[in-house]
């Protein structure tokens, strides 16, 4: 799962909140996190940096969608 996921240049990229992207891969692993909480948080941070103001980020080019 996630596979290339470190060999992405995060720090490159912004999302809505900061100029680095930094957060985004355990924002990925949190959302297969087994536990609900965690699951929870990143859903969270992945919906607002994912749809402020429905700019999608330039990382999103990253993970392939």
């Amino acid at each position: 799962m996630f596979t290339g996921i470190e060999d992405v240049d995060w720090a490159s990229m912004g999302h809505a909140y900061t100029d680095s992207a930094t957060d985004v891969p355990e924002l990925l692993w949190g959302l297969a996190s087994d536990d609900p909480a965690r699951r929870d948080i990143a859903l969270d941070g992945m919906y607002g940096a994912v749809h402020h103001q429905g700019e999608p980020p330039r990382w999103r080019r990253a993970c392939g969608s």
